[in-house]
């Protein structure tokens, strides 16, 4: 029988060898790095491609991801290390793995002079551009990523002993962080599990808050009604992070589903404990009154939540009055605990992990939006995955299943990929450079009004064109045998470097072939991306610091401009 490393190492190496297929890596290395970045950080395809740094004069670094947080930057670099067969799984982390990190990082971000003493590729001398133009850097993170059985290897020790000689004397804040087989199973696994919701309950009554260090405590009466109302939609995620699923046939159920139903209903508040819920943000609107919140649980309660959508909804089917429900009340404990996993681990036992849930699933529950991911997962090969995890969720559930992990349409990047595309309400430049207030209330509302099956999928496959040219040419820079990008550009080598900006441009690049396709009323084809980016090209004429430009709204106006002159 395997153990846990065989088996998940098994299921990361079928996922990595998929990646590494789609974006053309040379290594292993490179598409677990990739897999790593995107659970690590919760970003997407093109973020985690777009970090990736291993190849030809790396000098150690496989990766460089700039982390905002708050109003400050947190550096990371990495490097990786994924195991060409089960039997290497015990081989430790080694010395020259180590000293190559760190001798790579401290040449990285050393003075001009240290830093051209050694040969780096395009990707690395572009990461360092962007970090010179930086003024908020806070921390650097050095990462040692292997999947190995071995965690206990001396030779960490040497890098943690070079991380403190090199604070003492530069005063920079620098720390080491290691993630070995252990570590990596939990974050792929837990992974794999969370897909806690968001969700909204109108409430009847609000009782005083508690908050303490630990944790806060809201507290509320809910009827029956609201609570059908907003659960009735979730029975997949919302008891997740309970140690029991809804068993209709206990006896304590079968009480419980007896009052529902007779006229002791309207003291239910009173027969029954109530229900509590964990989640990561609980927030109240007075004005509606309405609890928003996020990424939230059922940790206590389910048989009570199970039986309420049970009766309800039998009610409900029958054309039954469901009067009775609005003006009889549950009492709701909401426990909001941000960044305290221990505390969260005693509360619910099978609980795995909280990462911060993306504010695009904030549009999971708009009928438009469902409305149009029903009709692209009934009518197209693509999976439109508008909720955390859920095509996992949908494979593992559903018996039919057909969909390929390689179609699905994630709702952040189909978002981003729409609004950047059809400049929705003048907000294309937004999809790159500030994409999380695209989800905001009022932007919200701008794109469901605006959003289609046609318009998601032509958007859609526009930033797959763009993206595969994006990948060959990242591929070129990591590798310069691999010449595929110079054949579809009709350029040179020499000539590639007026178009730098390939590698962060994309959103730039769809909002001009936006521009131009729907001025000609036609379809984006990879040759009329090709004409967009050979027009854009004189954008960045001798330019630096290309990842800030390809970001402003000055650059997005310009590119504009060009479109209008192009035949």
């Amino acid at each position: 029988m395997p153990t846990k490393y065989e088996r998940v190492y098994e299921q990361i190496k079928s996922e990595i060898a998929e990646i590494k297929d789609q974006y053309d890596y040379i290594y292993d290395s490179a598409s677990f790095g990739h897999l790593i970045l995107k659970l690590l950080f919760d970003i997407s395809d093109d973020e985690a491609n777009e970090a990736i740094t291993d190849g030809f004069d790396d000098n150690g670094i496989d990766a460089v991801y700039f982390e905002k947080k708050e109003s400050k930057t947190i550096i990371h670099f990495f490097q990786f290390k994924f195991p060409s067969s089960e039997e290497n799984i015990c081989s430790a982390v080694s010395q020259d793995e180590i000293l190559k990190l760190f001798n790579g990082f401290e040449h990285f971000i050393g003075n001009s002079s240290v830093f051209s003493s050694l040969k780096w590729n395009e990707l690395l001398k572009e990461k360092r551009e962007f970090l010179l133009s930086l003024s908020d850097t806070d921390n650097n993170v050095l990462h040692i990523v292997r999947y190995t059985s071995d965690d206990l290897n001396s030779n960490i020790d040497i890098l943690n002993s070079k991380i403190d000689i090199f604070k003492s004397s530069s005063g920079n804040n620098v720390f080491s962080s290691n993630l070995f087989a252990k570590e990596i199973c939990d974050l792929y696994e837990n992974a794999a599990l969370n897909i806690w919701p968001d969700f909204t309950i109108n409430y009847k009554k609000d009782l005083s808050p508690f908050e303490d260090s630990n944790a806060k405590i809201c507290s509320f009466y809910v009827s029956l009604f609201d609570l059908y109302s907003s659960f009735k939609h979730l029975e997949g995620t919302i008891f997740e992070g309970n140690v029991r699923y809804f068993d209709e046939s206990s006896k304590i159920n079968i009480e419980i589903i007896n009052t529902l139903k007779s006229q002791d209903c309207s003291r239910f508040h009173l027969l029954n404990n109530g229900i509590t819920v964990v989640c990561s943000s609980c927030n109240t609107n007075s004005a509606a009154d309405l609890i928003n919140i996020k990424k939230g649980s059922v940790i206590n309660g389910a048989q009570t939540v199970g039986c309420v959508l049970k009766v309800i909804n039998d009610s409900v089917l029958a054309n039954e009055s469901v009067e009775k429900f609005k003006n009889s009340y549950v009492f709701l404990k909401v426990i909001q605990i941000e960044d305290k996993q221990e505390l969260v681990d005693e509360l619910v036992y099978t609980l795995n992990t909280q990462n911060q849930m993306r504010s695009s699933y904030s549009l999971s529950n708009d009928p438009q939006i469902k409305a149009v991911q029903r009709d692209i997962n009934n009518t197209t090969k693509y999976f439109f995955q508008i909720k955390n995890n859920e095509f996992n969720h949908q494979k593992n559930t559903q018996p039919n299943f057909s969909k390929l992990k390689r179609n699905i349409i994630d709702i952040e990047t189909a978002i981003q990929a729409f609004v950047a595309y059809e400049n929705i309400s003048d907000l294309g430049y937004v999809s790159k450079n500030n994409k999380a207030t695209l989800f905001n209330e009022i932007n919200r509302t701008k794109i469901t009004d605006e959003i289609s099956k046609k318009k998601i999928i032509e958007s859609y496959e526009a930033y797959l064109i763009i993206m595969r040219l994006t990948s060959l040419y990242r591929s070129y820079r990591k590798d310069c045998t691999k010449t595929s990008i110079l054949s579809s550009l009709e350029v040179t080598s020499e000539e590639l470097d007026n178009f730098r900006f390939i590698n962060t441009g994309n959103f730039l690049i769809l909002y001009a072939a936006g521009l131009y396709c729907k001025r000609k009323n036609i379809k984006a084809t990879e040759e009329i991306i090709i004409k967009i980016i050979k027009s854009l090209s004189s954008l960045f004429i001798n330019g630096q610091n290309l990842s800030n430009m390809t970001r402003t709204k000055e650059i997005f106006d310009k590119a504009k401009n060009i479109v209008e002159t192009i035949e």
